[in-house]
């Protein structure tokens, strides 16, 4: 408690030193506002180092920081003495509660891997990033890890050394210099304080452990003055002389020599003999608080100043009054030890035999007294005998006879005999050497082992002797004899392939360096080739000096063998794995081709088509193609997330702007059925998120075509809210957001007993729905598996006959609305600058009738080439303004023409003409890697007339803001 008083006055005392330092440096009313809120700060923290732990002092710390820098994020980590490892301490309590799901105290990190945010420990100053975005050398954050905006970061410096970091980031504004003094002060601050926190506790520390041992001791000790007055006592001594604690001792002996002393004058004559000696031993009589007397070994010194004067007395007393009666009650056992059946001995101090009982007299079959131990005992004889102590005695096994016994001899303290005791131990003695026994089979069985040690001599810096263990055998072949007679066998074993790596190992570990365990082959003495793991570990003298080295030697011939098979296996299944992906490349080109020619033709048709009976059968085939299309588009889907190649997109997306087109797509399909159709967003649902929309769209789709495919009359709603408690919550402006997306219809409904299996593959509810409604039953299952990639789950309620509701939910991220210019495209699309003339490279015929119709249609000049090599040639011959390139040709295929054309520099025509892929390859990257080759947009087929003329309209006004090949 003194030194926290004198603690808390020496930072009372420092405050006011501040508070006048800052009152005299302050010009200006700004700066004595802020400096009077660091003031403020630094009491505030030096008042809770008083009571609070370390980590709610640096939280505190931090939370100040934030406060003053107006921040939003802030930390404290320690740094290790080597400079080279960062501990993580505190995060502020708003990083901790509202921002940050990484790790906390104690993570580790290396400053040398470590990002921006260690700049100040490298460049050893406090450091500002005000842009943390534009910095080149981040490295990004952890998971959970709260996100930066800017952040300044200040080092504590003791002795040329830092210690420790504290940083704060994301204020609102740009962070000034005034900023970074307050952090700088506050992490100086905080690192006084934890010094003085740890100087306290290890105080504190040695003061319990000392505490702890005097309590714990089983030997009294106390303190007293000169006078008699007794300073402290342990529990033990209070104890041993009657009182119920120490307190009650210390307080009650004012007077030690009349109170606690039977005769006072033998206190008065122990300090005498303390003026001449360091330590007195004496045994003393001393009374108990009823008045009883015990017998104590007393111990005892003087404690003096500088000057010689006995400031205190100091000692231990022992209960020896058990001791002192045993001298009387010796002669009470006599009669015992006398018929004992155990051996019994009573050895004088100059090692005669004085007396012996009838038990020992029988196993000796002698009367040995006056005889010297030695000679009936040859292993006690060679005990110092002078070195038992009273109430110490000694404990050994010696062998008499034919028998093994178990001695204890003690020092009498009537007259220093020594009395041994002796209980017969033969039993136990045999069922040792059973064990010796059991114990060198097993060394035995180490011979047959797969693994040994190895053990290297070394003597200046030279391997001089080699021992190979037990197990050698059953590894190479060869044994320990083996070895010794030829030093160089193992060498010669080794595979030639790995001998110079086996040698420099040796090398290294030779001269004491780093040498790693080293995997090798060796040719055993069959002739076969097995492999071994090598492992040296380095012993040292007390010069640093290597003096041994060991190594462990354990065959992996097995393991080797087992990664064999594994890798092979492994490449097995990666070509199976690329043989499946062909597969699905080629399902999704073969398929796709012919149905967008099919749809293409139809939807033109269907503008040319007058009415009638001509107009409802055009749309009944665009119907069935488009039913079509969505099972050959679950069935890939459904193979490509079984394979697990299906992966999220990030991109930016608008909540509502994508549920409009759900509206457009929907709306006329639930006017035809008479049905109401509605679409309702909470207004606390956030709108711009990112994530994956095509799959979000994808599951409204299935859900919302189900629920009008099975609902006759009444309505289908769609609501959009926030997430589940459960889920990120949707209130902050960027950061996780779950969402909760909700399908109800008025239909046929689903019986209970079916709700759990619709989600399965292959699986409706009923099978007759199959034959009314149809459908391959993979809508739902795909819905389930792309919820759960979303960190989503779906699931349905509903009542038969009277309609169902799906649930499900997704994971997104949101983010402040950002202008996108689409509107240019769009108007682009909806209006071209004037006609174009469009090169269509196309091999198929009825794709090629399609795209001539469709783009004559909007006004533009079509030419078609049937592959690659004959677009080249077509527009060397005439000038285009845009290419509609197909993927999948004959002679020279689209990627490679396209690659051709960016390369050309013939000059016959504009090698940066810009080109759109229009190809049935729609699995997931060939957009990425169609893009990557030099196009300018990409098209899937089926195409969608409007979608085309949108994409041509795209890659123009691409053209135009990013002129030049490669864009």
């Amino acid at each position: 408690m003194a030194d926290s008083k004198k603690t808390r006055d020496r930072l009372i005392a420092e405050l006011e030193a501040a508070r006048r330092r800052i009152a005299g440096l302050e010009a200006c009313e700004i700066e004595r506002g802020r400096a009077e809120r660091i003031l403020q700060a630094r009491l505030r923290l030096m008042q809770l180092s008083i009571a609070a732990s370390m980590e709610e002092l640096l939280i505190a710390t931090v939370d100040e920081a934030e406060r003053l820098t107006d921040s939003r994020v802030g930390f404290y980590h320690f740094l290790a003495a080597d400079q080279k490892t960062i501990e993580l301490q505190a995060w502020s309590t708003r990083t901790s509660k509202e921002m940050c799901r990484a790790e906390g105290r104690g993570l580790h990190y290396d400053v040398a891997k470590a990002g921006v945010w260690v700049d100040c420990i490298h460049e050893r100053r406090a450091v500002v990033h005000n842009d943390y975005a534009a910095l080149p050398h981040k490295k990004g954050l952890p998971p959970g890890h709260a996100s930066i905006v800017r952040d300044v970061a200040a080092p504590v410096f003791r002795q040329d050394k830092i210690v420790a970091i504290l940083g704060v980031g994301n204020k609102p504004a740009a962070y000034a210099d005034a900023d970074v003094e307050a952090v700088s002060l506050l992490a100086d601050m905080a690192w006084d304080i934890v010094e003085g926190k740890r100087a306290q506790e290890a105080m504190r520390a040695l003061e319990r452990s000392y505490q702890e041992l005097v309590e714990l001791s089983p030997i009294g000790i106390f303190q007293s003055t000169p006078e008699g007055r007794c300073l402290s006592a342990n529990v033990r001594l209070a104890a041993m002389s009657g009182y119920a604690s120490a307190r009650d001792f210390r307080d009650s002996m004012q007077d030690v020599g009349a109170q606690h002393y039977v005769d006072p004058n033998d206190r008065v004559e122990i300090l005498k003999t303390l003026e001449r000696r360091a330590v007195i031993r004496k045994e003393v009589r001393l009374r108990r608080k009823d008045g009883s007397v015990m017998w104590a070994d007393l111990n005892m010194r003087a404690v003096r100043d500088e000057a010689g004067k006995v400031q205190r007395y100091e000692g231990f007393i022992s209960d020896i009054t058990q001791r002192k009666r045993a001298a009387e009650e010796l002669r009470e056992m006599a009669e015992f030890v006398r018929h004992n059946p155990a051996p019994v001995f009573q050895i004088a101090p100059d090692g005669r035999i004085l007396r012996i009982n009838p038990a020992a007299q029988d196993i000796l079959g002698r009367d040995p007294v006056g005889t010297p131990v030695c000679e009936i005992l040859p292993d006690l004889g060679g005990v110092r005998l002078g070195d038992i102590e009273p109430g110490d005695p000694l404990h050994l096994e010696l062998g008499l006879s034919d028998k093994w016994f178990a001695f204890t001899a003690a020092k009498s303290s009537v007259d220093d005999s020594i009395f041994v005791y002796g209980s017969d131990i033969t039993e136990r003695k045999w069922v040792e050497q059973a064990l010796g026994k059991s114990k060198e089979r097993y060394r035995r069985m180490l011979g047959s082992v797969t693994s040994y040690i190895y053990t290297v001599t070394v003597e200046n810096g030279k391997a001089v002797s080699t021992h190979h263990g037990p197990g050698c055998a059953a590894v190479t072949g060869y044994d320990s004899e083996d070895y010794a007679r030829d030093p160089d066998l193992w060498l010669t074993m080794v595979h030639n392939g790995d001998r110079e790596a086996v040698l420099e190992q040796a090398r290294r570990a030779t001269a004491g360096g780093e040498a790693p365990a080293l995997e090798h082959r060796i040719v055993h003495k069959d002739g076969s080739v097995r492999w071994i793991s090598n492992t040296p570990v380095v012993r040292r003298d007390e010069a640093g000096l290597v003096v041994v080295y060991d190594g462990l030697i354990a065959d992996i011939t097995e393991r080797k063998r087992l990664e064999k098979e594994l890798r092979a296996a492994k490449e097995k299944a990666e070509s199976a794995s690329r043989a499946k992906s062909e597969f699905l490349a080629n399902m999704s080109h073969e398929v796709r081709t012919p149905m967008n020619a099919m749809l293409g033709l139809a939807h033109l048709a269907l503008k040319r088509a007058v009415g009638g009976e001509q107009r409802e059968l055009l749309e009944g085939a665009m119907e069935a193609g488009s039913s079509l299309l969505q099972i050959i588009n679950d069935i890939l889907d459904f193979s490509k997330i079984e394979a697990g190649r299906l992966n999220l997109e990030c991109e930016t997306f608008e909540l509502r702007a994508l549920l409009d087109k759900l509206i457009k797509t929907f709306a006329p399909i639930a006017r035809k059925k008479g049905l109401d159709f509605n679409v309702r967003v909470r207004e606390d649902t956030p709108d711009s998120l990112v994530g994956d929309q095509g799959k979000i769209r994808q599951v409204l789709v299935n859900l919302i075509s189900n629920a009008l495919k099975f609902t006759q009359e009444g309505e289908v709603a769609v609501f959009v809210s926030p997430g589940p408690r459960n889920m990120p919550e949707a209130g902050a402006a960027e950061g996780p957001a779950g969402v909760l997306f909700a399908v109800s219809d008025t239909g046929i409904g689903i019986a209970p007993d079916k709700t759990g299996v619709i989600f399965d593959s292959f699986t409706q509810a009923d099978s007759s729905t199959t034959k009314r409604f149809g459908g391959t039953g993979l809508g739902l299952a795909i819905s389930r598996k792309l919820t759960d990639i979303m960190g989503g789950r779906i699931w349905v309620e509903s009542v038969p006959d009277k309609g169902s509701t799906f649930y499900f939910t997704a994971v997104l991220s949101r983010r402040e609305p950002e202008r996108k210019p689409v509107a240019r495209d769009r108007a682009l699309a909806r209006s071209p600058a004037g006609p174009l003339c469009i090169l269509v490279a196309e091999d198929d015929r009825m794709n090629q009738i399609f795209a001539h119709s469709v783009l004559t249609d909007a006004g533009h000049s079509v030419a078609i080439a049937a592959n690659g090599r004959q677009a080249i040639e077509m527009l060397a011959d005439a000038p285009y303004d845009i290419v509609l390139m197909d993927i999948s040709m004959p002679e020279m295929d689209g990627d490679e023409a396209t690659r051709a054309i960016r390369a050309s520099t013939s000059g016959a025509f504009d090698p940066r003409i810009p080109i759109v892929a229009m190809t049935a390859h729609a699995l997931r990257g060939d957009r990425e890697r169609f893009l990557a080759s030099g196009m300018d947009g990409y098209i899937a087929k089926p195409v969608d007339p409007d979608g085309l003329i949108l994409a041509i309209a795209q890659a123009l006004a691409r053209d135009d803001a990013n002129p030049g090949p490669g864009r």
